[in-house]
């Protein structure tokens, strides 16, 4: 028999004294409660991220930009991904909180996301597929964020470093 008040009782994660936790670390950098009103879109390939954190520092002189870091980067807000459905509504969201000025997307040579998605491709076409994803993310990402400017670009490495290239 089925206890009716199951669902009024408190549960053993909802005890009245709950404990703060204690501090594991506590960060150098400051805490502001700003936004650079940048949301920047990048691949999560772990090989990148030093040129990345480069690039959106030194280039793009930003500090606080609204990061979205998947694995095909821009590539999984087209209606050709899987959870296009989800992703969609995150940049809506930030547009909303922090007023969206400017969205900054890159895609990268050698990517296992469009490797995995289109393995028929040759490396010459895969390029081409990311530079049309790239185009039509840019029209979808002005839609999204009425405002912002949009930015796209493809990296590479190039011998012990990584090249940007802006694609227009």
């Amino acid at each position: 028999r089925k206890d009716p008040d199951l669902f009024l009782k408190p549960k053993s994660w909802q005890k009245e004294n709950v404990m703060e936790p204690s501090t594991v670390y506590t960060t150098n950098a400051e805490w502001l409660d700003e936004s650079d009103r940048t949301i920047f879109v990048a691949c999560s390939d772990p090989r990148f991220y030093p040129a990345h954190r480069e690039f959106v520092h030194e280039h793009l002189r930003l500090e606080r930009p609204a990061s979205i870091i998947v694995p095909g980067g821009a590539a999984q807000f087209l209606w050709s991904a899987s959870y296009f459905f989800a992703m969609q509504p995150m940049v809506v969201l930030l547009d909303q909180k922090y007023h969206i000025e400017r969205v900054v997307a890159i895609a990268h040579k050698k990517c296992a996301y469009y490797a995995h998605k289109y393995p028929h491709l040759t490396d010459e076409l895969v390029v081409h597929k990311q530079h049309s994803d790239l185009h039509t993310f840019k029209a979808l990402a002005s839609k999204l964020c009425p405002r912002a400017s949009v930015e796209c670009f493809y990296e590479t490495p190039a011998e012990k470093h990584v090249q940007f290239f802006r694609i227009e």
